[in-house]
C-alpha cells in the first residue's frame, strides 16, 4: 500500500507492512522518517470495530532529533523497518516476537512489541554498528527443534546478524526488556543481550555497504539464506 496519498507533505525513509495473520498488528503499515513514525491501517481490516474500505491514519509518534535535543519514542532518524514475519512452527500465544516491529535508526535498533512497548538495542548491549539501511528477518527451527528468530541489519559499512533470545525460554516481555536496558557499567554485555555477528565491508563483503536485504528459510533446520545487495566500491585514485 502506498502511504504517500494518505500522509502528505512528509518524506519517508522506510515503510513496512505487518502480515495479515499477526494478531493485534495485522494489516498495520508503518512509515518512518527524520522525526516521526506514522501508523496506517490497511483497507479490508478492522479498526475501532468497523471494517475499513480505505486506508486510515491511526496517528504518529515522535522520533528523537539528536541535533536539536527534541525527544521521541524512537532513538534517532528512522532509516529501516521490518515486521517479524509469522511462522507456523513458532506459533505461541505468549510469543513476544509475534507482530513485533524492528526499527533501524542512525544510532541504535529499536524494537516495538505488539503491545506498543518500545525498547532499544544500543552499542553497549551488543549492536555492532548503527546507520541501518535495511532489515531482513527469518523465523524457523534450529537443529534442536526450537524456534529461533534472526534479524539481519544492513548498514553503511557492513552487515550485522542477531540471533534473538528464545521466546519460549524468556516467557514474557520483561526479561527481553531488561536485557536491553541493564546498566552499561557492568563487565561485558548484559545477560540476555542479543548475540550479534558482524561482517564488515572490505573483508567479508564486497562493496561499501548494504543497500537491500532479503532472507529465506534454508534447506536444513537452522540454516539462514540471506541475499544482500551492496553499494559499489569507489574506484581507487
Amino acid at each position: 500500500m502506498d502511504v504517500a496519498p494518505v500522509v502528505t507533505g512528509y518524506n519517508f525513509n522506510a515503510v513496512a507492512c505487518s502480515p495479515m495473520e499477526s494478531g493485534t498488528t495485522a494489516g498495520l503499515v508503518v512509515a518512518g522518517g527524520a522525526d516521526r513514525m506514522y501508523y496506517v491501517q490497511s483497507p479490508g481490516t478492522a479498526s475501532a470495530g468497523r471494517m475499513l474500505s480505505a486506508p486510515a491514519v491511526l496517528g504518529y509518534e515522535w522520533v528523537t532529533v539528536i541535533e536539536s535535543g527534541a525527544g521521541g519514542v524512537y532513538d534517532d532518524e528512522i532509516t529501516a523497518l521490518a515486521f517479524v514475519p509469522s511462522a507456523a512452527v513458532c506459533s505461541n500465544p505468549s510469543d513476544p516476537f509475534q507482530g513485533a516491529l524492528i526499527v533501524g535508526t542512525r544510532s541504535v535498533v529499536n524494537v516495538r512489541w505488539s503491545n506498543g512497548t518500545v525498547i532499544r538495542i544500543p552499542g553497549w548491549a551488543g549492536l555492532p554498528m548503527g546507520n541501518a539501511t535495511s532489515i531482513a528477518i527469518q523465523r524457523g527451527l534450529d537443529v534442536s527443534g526450537r524456534c529461533i528468530t534472526r534479524v539481519a541489519v544492513g548498514t553503511t559499512t557492513g552487515l550485522a546478524i542477531a540471533t534473538l533470545p528464545q521466546a519460549e525460554a524468556v516467557g514474557d516481555h520483561k526479561a527481553l526488556h531488561a536485557s536491553s536496558v541493564a546498566s552499561p557499567g557492568g563487565v561485558g554485555r548484559p545477560a540476555g543481550s542479543w548475540a550479534w555477528q558482524w561482517l564488515r565491508h572490505g573483508r567479508w563483503l564486497p562493496g561499501e555497504g548494504i543497500s537491500l536485504l532479503t532472507t529465506s528459510t534454508g534447506v536444513r533446520p537452522g540454516d539462514l539464506f540471506l541475499l544482500a545487495a551492496t553499494e559499489a566500491e569507489a574506484p581507487c585514485t
